[in-house]
């Protein structure tokens, strides 16, 4: 076993947001409707939740202007698109 994260592991899927921000909450709730484990981290909250999401947006070179940024099994994406969702889900 890699110890990589099973369906019934951690969660796959990171939604760093913010509460006023009407695209994460987009982006939650197409992850619900898709039946998609998901962790929601308010950055405005959680100074360590933006400190992680500058980190993994920086390592994938994605600028961190605006939110949703999330991490869909390790792709970091900004902005919500249900296409490019659907493709990390897929693992494309």
């Amino acid at each position: 076993d890699s110890g990589a994260a099973t369906a019934h592991g951690p969660s796959q899927v990171i939604v760093y947001g913010a509460s006023w921000c009407s695209a994460c909450h987009q982006a939650a709730a197409y992850l619900t409707r898709r039946h998609v484990a998901f962790i929601e981290k308010d950055i405005e909250q959680d100074a360590a939740a933006a400190q992680e999401m500058r980190e993994k947006a920086q390592r994938a070179g994605v600028p961190t202007g605006s939110i949703p940024i999330l991490d869909v099994r390790g792709h970091v994406m900004v902005g919500f698109s249900a296409e490019a969702i659907d493709r990390a889900l897929a693992g494309g």
